[in-house]
């Protein structure tokens, strides 16, 4: 994963090579542009162009020991998410933002969110109302109310739902439905019978009779229904999974 870095530089360094007098010239007034540093002059480009574009960059930048993996791209999302979050603290702590505004909206519910006492002091009673409607469900109508409702506040219970480009035309946006509802990662989890998903499978029963007991007190399911879930291969094939229709 380390060798991710910059790999997209790597392709184009040839071209970017010829204007990096100009681009450096640019960069020392402007602060951008292509950086030299982050190369390795000391490699042969004709041996390991990879270090030779990237080398200066992983010396510098050992992967941090939160993480498993570290590039550009983790660093600047890191990097956003460290301004995201003052963002949130600022709005938090201003008790003089107008009632209504965005600031006010984020402020408090970062501060909700943050509120370990309140949380642990309610409990799952915030989710009562949430809990009722799925013991109400009796019929397939009520199901798909059900359903309809969670979509609506953002579960996607039983399938995901979303807009995205076509797979076919790119100029084009479609809606697209996809399966969803599996606590294990495959359905082969569930119908493997070799003594390694047996033992995953009993392990998840428990693990999914602790969380009910301590949510709702009783367990009231063993086993979940899967034998309609396509395995991995059909959502890994762009093919099988574009199936394009009116509504």
């Amino acid at each position: 994963m380390r060798r991710f870095v910059n790999s997209r530089l790597a392709i184009v360094l040839a071209v970017a090579m010829l204007c990096a007098p100009a681009m450096q010239s640019r960069a020392a007034r402007s602060g951008w542009g292509f950086d030299k540093e982050n190369m390795d002059p000391a490699c042969e480009p004709c041996r390991d162009f990879f270090q030779f574009v990237n080398g200066g960059w992983i010396t510098k930048n050992p992967i941090p020991g939160a993480f498993a993996a570290w590039t550009r791209f983790g660093a600047l999302a890191e990097q956003n998410n460290d301004r995201l979050h003052e963002i949130l603290e600022a709005a938090a702590k201003n008790t003089k933002a107008p009632k209504g505004s965005i600031e006010q909206k984020i402020g408090d519910y970062y501060a909700s969110y943050m509120d370990e006492a309140k949380i642990e002091a309610e409990g799952i009673r915030p989710l009562a109302p949430e809990l009722a409607l799925i013991a109400g469900i009796k019929d397939l109508a009520s199901l798909q109310e059900v359903v309809t409702h969670q979509h609506n506040v953002g579960v996607s219970s039983l399938f995901g739902f979303g807009a995205g480009p076509d797979f076919k035309d790119a100029s084009k946006m479609t809606a697209g439905v996809g399966q969803a509802g599996l606590g294990l990662p495959d359905r082969e989890y569930y119908f493997k019978d070799d003594e390694q998903m047996k033992r995953i499978r009993d392990e998840y029963v428990k693990h999914m009779a602790r969380i009910i007991i301590q949510v709702r007190g009783r367990c009231t399911s063993k086993k979940v229904a899967s034998s309609s879930h396509h395995d991995s291969s059909f959502s890994r094939s762009a093919a099988r999974r574009f199936s394009l229709s009116s509504l």
